[in-house]
């Protein structure tokens, strides 16, 4: 090996090992963003933390490991699913059933885009009815 090529194969390894920290950085930064945001629905901060860790990790998903984008649009979906359900069922309760129902939407092979028209549908009044039932 050349002295280029060593020089060369130890800038690689430099900046592979510097992209390696700054990756973990990040997802701590995105974890803890979005633990941020779905905080009210979780509880607390650290059960949101945990949630987010465990979908990104696919301890809790069906669907396996979740890339980031999926977890967040997950967690959207099922928020806006208790926005609109019963407000007699506590909203941690509410928020489980929720997120279980759309992960296994999604493990089930539908794509985001079907599973919030299902239930975006499924909790709108009015939903099940007929067009001259409506009005």
């Amino acid at each position: 090996m050349t002295r280029m090529m060593r020089m060369r194969a130890g800038s690689l390894v430099t900046a592979m090992s510097r992209d390696r920290t700054t990756a973990k950085a990040s997802t701590a930064g995105l974890a803890e963003r979005l633990a941020t945001e779905f905080a009210p629905l979780a509880g607390a901060r650290e059960s949101a933390i945990a949630l987010v860790e465990a979908l990104r990790n696919g301890d809790l998903a069906p669907t396996g490991p979740m890339g980031w984008m999926d977890v967040r649009i997950s967690l959207v979906l099922a928020q806006e699913s208790i926005a609109r359900a019963n407000a007699d069922i506590p909203p941690a309760e509410r928020f489980d059933t929720a997120l279980k129902e759309v992960l296994w939407m999604r493990a089930g092979g539908m794509g985001w885009g079907r599973i919030a028209f299902i239930t975006a549908g499924r909790n709108r009044p009015g939903a099940g009815a007929s067009r001259k039932e409506r009005g």
